[in-house]
């Protein structure tokens, strides 16, 4: 959400056969979805797209949250890695102005954020969305 129609984020996360995506696959065992209004993930009667805004969800199976938060460090890395390596030099190259927060969480249940972290949470920008009080770790 936030970005212009002609920059092609989703491939850029993924990687070329999915290698970035599987890679923090076969190192924490996450499962990487990227779904919502720009995913190409028809949804809706296989027919649509989710009526959502773009979004990376992730999950795993493990009961220990040290393989989801190590999921989420590294997808982090990847999204910040395409922002300064593609975005930006995009923007820059279509003389854009870009202002404001270019990712943000959603709405995170309270044992999420107590498995991410306070900071891993910090790290994602504030926008409104609503984060659960934690305690202190």
């Amino acid at each position: 959400y936030g970005l212009p129609r002609f920059f092609d984020l989703v491939p850029a996360l993924i990687g070329r056969l999915g290698c970035h995506t599987n890679k923090i696959h076969e190192e924490t065992g996450a499962k990487i979805r990227i779904r919502g209004q720009g995913s190409g993930h028809k949804e809706i009667e296989g027919e649509y797209e989710a009526p959502v805004p773009l979004m990376v969800a992730i999950s795993t199976d493990h009961e220990d949250p040290i393989w989801f938060r190590k999921a989420v460090e590294k997808m982090l890395k990847e999204i910040k890695r395409t922002e300064k390596d593609k975005f930006e030099p995009f923007l820059r190259s279509e003389n854009i102005e870009f202002d404001g927060p270019r990712f943000s969480m959603g709405l995170v249940e309270k044992h999420i954020a107590e498995a991410m972290g306070r900071p891993l949470m910090d790290q994602f920008p504030q926008t409104g969305a609503w984060h659960p009080p934690m305690e202190k770790m």
